[in-house]
Formats: structure tokens, C-alpha cells, sequence
């Protein structure tokens, strides 16, 4: 997703998502900060109110940043995550 952003021109989204440290994981990951206070946007919160926008108002109710063609492969990995274990949105 930074990668998409940044080729779009959106320098700003795209420098939210960064390594971070997991203290419960103990590795680095890749996160989603808040682009104005760098605090941690987590996966929950953004899927959950992707999905209730989407379940009360329909796909048209979602803001898009930006629409791209990207092959079937690379969008499979990043929505099912390198594993195929749950979303990769944030990979």
C-alpha cells in the first residue's frame, strides 16, 4: 500500500505506514500511524469501520485515495496477507 501511495503522489499517507516495534510480537512490523500525530492506527479499528460503513450505506459510502490496476497475485497477497492468515492491508 505505501508503494501505491507513494507512485500516486500521496508522500504524506505513505510515510504513516513504517516499521515499528512489537513488544508482544517481539519482531518489527509494518503499522498505520495517524498522518498528523504518528499515533497507531490498528488493524481492528480500520476493519471494522470499513465494515459497518459498507454493511449502512453501501460500497459508495468508503472515500478512495486512489483507484490503480495492480495484478491479481500482488492484490491476493495484500488482502490475505503472506500466509493467507487474514489481511495484509497494513504489510
Amino acid at each position: 500500500m505505501r508503494e501505491l501511495l507513494e507512485q500516486a503522489g500521496f508522500d504524506r499517507l505513505a510515510n504513516s505506514i513504517k516499521p515499528r516495534w512489537s513488544a508482544t510480537a517481539r519482531q518489527r512490523y509494518l503499522s498505520n500511524g495517524c498522518q498528523h500525530c504518528d499515533a497507531l492506527q490498528g488493524d481492528f479499528p480500520l476493519e471494522e469501520e470499513a465494515s459497518d460503513l459498507v454493511r449502512e450505506s453501501g460500497v459508495e459510502a468508503l472515500n478512495t485515495a486512489l483507484v490503480v490496476d495492480i495484478p491479481t497475485l500482488v492484490w491476493q497477497r495484500t488482502v490475505h496477507g503472506e500466509r493467507g492468515e487474514g489481511s495484509g492491508l497494513l504489510a
